[in-house]
């Protein structure tokens, strides 16, 4: 597919990543915040953030976000200040029964790549301050060898190196980076694919879309605030605003379209890689998942979870083209959102 996975920073902080979003890092706000000083964007883009960092300051992602093969890919700015003796793994893939990784290791100004924790190439010196570089990691832990290789600006700056080792099933993807300062990392976005045979490397904005309009539901959905859904189910994470079923059965959902998408992402476009819904949700230990559908009736669904009482569950589904005809997303599209329980 030709994403798997998206995510666009918003205001959301660390402790709302780490306590409430599924993610695994540091709560403390003078370590990780959300800031707007630098933010990979595009001419038109919607206002945006970046995950500014500390140094060595491991931020792991959702961890059904996590593919036995693919790539793993972030543009970071990182300012004139982190330019200083830390090293880190910028880009890490971790096995969970090996507990081995694949990773990108940022060293002064060249990259190492690591296979199975074994070095396998170090690049020459590379520009990785005051400026966006977008930097991807090709790998495999699908069979008897690893692999990985590592992407800068979409060009090759490493071989592609094997290991042997066994194959994993589960397994987390983590970022880091460097630096001598206040927060001196800039982590602009991030982009998951599933396959090698993808075109990772490829430079690509993510975007968040707003919901528009209160399509449907099945079942009793109350909203917190006022009469319709889509108001409280936006594009940033506010445990505030929700909306519930009660009682909830098999085969109840809520549905809202997001509508001029051409519009939100504020810039003329004709084909689209790929949209990710993201959802949260706490429950009573019913099954749910998350779809979306470029037409009401044809929907891309993502992987069943288990909503915890009490606390907020991550799931997402991800589209690379439109589910009704398999044609590219494009900004004329209509975009159905789905949360359903099963």
């Amino acid at each position: 597919m030709p994403v798997k996975w998206s995510w666009s920073f918003g205001p959301e902080t660390a402790a709302q990543l780490n306590d409430d979003m599924g993610w695994n890092c540091s709560t403390d706000p003078n370590r990780i915040e959300p800031r707007t000083t630098y933010t990979f964007t595009y001419s038109g883009s919607a206002p945006r953030y970046s995950l500014a960092t500390d140094a060595n300051q491991n931020v792991t992602l959702p961890a059904n976000t996590y593919s036995p093969e693919g790539w793993f890919s972030v543009p970071l700015y990182s300012d004139a200040t982190a330019f200083s003796v830390f090293s880190s793994n910028l880009l890490n893939v971790r096995g969970n029964a090996s507990g081995r990784n694949i990773y990108a290791f940022q060293n002064g100004t060249s990259l190492r790549l690591y296979v199975d924790n074994v070095l396998k190439e170090t690049t020459t010196a590379l520009d990785l301050f005051d400026q966006w570089n977008y930097f991807s990691l090709k790998y495999t832990m699908t069979g008897s060898d690893w692999g990985g290789q590592i992407y800068v600006n979409g060009s090759p700056v490493t071989s592609f190196h094997q290991d042997a080792q066994s194959a994993e099933v589960g397994g987390a993807l983590s970022f880091a980076s460097r630096g001598d300062g206040d927060r001196v990392n800039y982590f602009g976005q991030i982009i998951l694919h599933d396959s090698m045979a993808d075109s990772g490397e490829v430079i690509r904005y993510v975007t968040r879309v707003q919901p528009t309009v209160d399509t449907s539901e099945n079942g009793t959905w109350d909203p917190s605030v006022g009469s319709d859904n889509y108001k409280v189910l936006s594009g940033s994470f506010d445990k505030a605003t929700y909306t519930r079923c009660a009682p909830s059965n098999a085969g109840n959902n809520v549905i809202c379209q997001a509508q001029n998408l051409a519009t939100q992402i504020g810039t003329p476009v004709t084909s689209i890689d790929g949209i990710t819904i993201h959802t949260y949700s706490s429950g009573t230990g019913q099954s749910a998942f998350a779809a979306l559908s470029d037409n009401n009736s044809t929907y891309a669904n993502g992987t069943s979870v288990v909503p915890a009482f009490g606390d907020t569950t991550y799931a997402y589904a991800t589209s690379g083209s439109q589910p009704s005809n398999g044609s590219p997303w494009t900004g004329a599209s209509n975009l159905y959102l789905k949360y359903e329980l099963s």
